[in-house]
């Protein structure tokens, strides 16, 4: 009886047979450490690996994209989701009546209204800016005070 060999792939060949381009291949197996044999050749299994675990994943990502711009959808359709304009129009005419107030307040002692005005600074960043640098506690301190925290 006859054993049979397996197929052995050049890059080039590979990339022809499968579809793909030879550098996209060769990035592919790079990435992954997929080596050739001595023969400086792939098997078919390597190619495969190389190839369809790349398809997969981003099989699974564009899923997971299109299941997010659903619920987005939905709560946006639910109106669960207010606008980022919207909401600093809404936000920032009564931020800047108290950042006035405070600072046309004679009777609060400096440290008080400097203290007031950062934490005024650092609502107005949780805000508009939720990845900007606050005081630590600054705004478990706002949320409490709010009846939120």
């Amino acid at each position: 009886m006859k054993v049979l060999k397996g197929i052995r792939w050049t890059v080039n060949n590979a990339a022809s047979e499968f579809g793909t381009t030879a550098r996209t291949l060769a990035g592919q197996l790079k990435e992954k450490g997929i080596l050739p044999g001595r023969d400086g050749k792939f098997s078919t299994a390597q190619i495969c690996e190389a190839i369809y675990d790349d398809a997969e994943k981003q099989r699974i990502r564009s899923m997971s994209e299109q299941a997010d711009h659903r619920a987005l959808q939905n709560a946006e359709s639910r109106g669960e989701l207010l606008p980022v304009d919207d909401m600093a129009e809404r936000m920032n005419r009564p931020l800047r009546a108290m950042q006035k107030r405070i600072c046309g307040e004679v009777e609060l002692l400096p440290e008080v209204r400097d203290e007031l005005l950062l934490d005024l600074k650092d609502l107005y960043a949780s805000i508009f800016d939720p990845k900007a640098p606050t005081r630590p506690g600054a705004i478990k301190a706002l949320k409490s005070v709010s009846g939120k925290g």
